[in-house]
Order: C-alpha cells, then structure tokens, then sequence
C-alpha cells in the first residue's frame, strides 16, 4: 500500500505538460495492474474506492486502456466476497470494468463465463444501479430467448404454477376464482384440495 501512496504522490506532483513524450516513468497497463490488484486485495472499502478512481484516471488521464489480465483480476476481486456489502459504486464499477472487458480478445467463451459470473453474484445484490442498468451494460439483450429453447426448437410453456401464490396472499378468494379446466370436467375428473400451502 506504501506503493500505491508513493505513486499517487508522483502522480499528483507531474506537472501540466504538452505530451506524455516528456515524462521519464509513464505508467503502463501493468502498473496498474499491480496497483488496483493491491488496493482491492486489502477488501476494505477506501481502498476500493480509490481503485475505482485509479481505474478510472487510467483510462481517462494516461489513455490506457485494461487488458485481460486486468479485467479478470478485478472482477474475481470485486466478486469473490459475494454482493455481501456491494453499494452502488462497487456495482457500477464491476459493470464498467466487464463492458470493457468486452472488447478485448478471449479465448474460446472466457468472456461469457466471467459475464454469468458477474451476473449471478449481481442477481443476489438488491442495488438499484442493477435492476435499472442491467440492459445499459449488456448484461441483458432485448431477445430474452433462452439459446437451449431456441437451439432445440423449444418454446416457453406458462405452467400457471406459482411459488407464492397469485401474490395477494387470499388464499379463499383464490379457491372460488380458480376456474375449472375444460380437459378435466369433459372427463368428469375434479380439482382435489390438498390442502396444502407454501406460504
């Protein structure tokens, strides 16, 4: 962490310059690396907020744009606790950083694994930042087919099964609305009433 304070001090003491040209250590994407791999292994959340500043000076002061290595260092970090503790800005930032990791060269389907993984830790986070973006970062495309249903010719059956219930929670209303189903009275069979209940 020492480092990473010894940087931040050469970085805030550059002076305005015409060209990066002049400067005698320019940071590269491995520097970076190193520091942001430092800051977000301390797990604490000042330390991730002055990753997520660094990340974004690197791309916006020096230019430099994250490889695989950096992306996929990252998001293991920022997903490896779970969304145990995720506020908005962790969000956004995990977001960002697995959008750029979009336009980079992986091998085989590696992008797409990170994606679910990203996803599943992110479906568990309540934050608004994912319910409202998750389109705005390409986690979700407006064609919602599933690509097994689409693949084997398969389309969507509602089954009308319903874990909680119809949702208002009237358990009676809903037995004297439950209309009979036409297949079952032609052949004289009736809806039988368990009793039993989920909720």
């Amino acid at each position: 962490f020492g480092k990473y304070v010894s940087f931040e001090r050469w970085n805030s003491d550059i002076p305005t310059i015409d060209s990066a040209d002049d400067i005698a250590i320019k940071p590269d994407v491995v520097t970076y690396t190193t520091l942001i791999s430092s800051l977000l292994q301390l797990k604490s959340k000042a330390a991730t907020k002055r990753a997520i500043k660094m990340y974004r000076d690197m791309k916006q002061t020096w230019m430099i744009y994250p490889d695989t290595f950096l992306v996929d260092t990252i998001l293991s970090a920022m997903i490896s606790s779970g969304p145990i503790g995720f506020n908005d800005d962790d969000v956004r930032f995990t977001l960002t950083v697995l959008r750029d990791g979009e336009f980079l060269e992986w091998e085989g389907r590696q992008y797409e694994r990170r994606k679910r993984a990203v996803r599943a830790i992110l479906v568990g986070c309540s934050s608004e930042v994912w319910k409202n973006d998750e389109f705005a970062y390409g986690l979700m495309n407006e064609d919602t087919e599933d690509p097994l249903f689409k693949k084997k010719g398969w389309n969507e059956i509602d089954s009308g099964f319903r874990l909680w219930g119809s949702g208002d929670g009237n358990f009676a209303e809903q037995e004297e609305n439950t209309s009979v189903d036409s297949f079952l009275a032609s052949k004289g069979w009736n809806d039988m009433n368990s009793g039993f209940r989920l909720l």
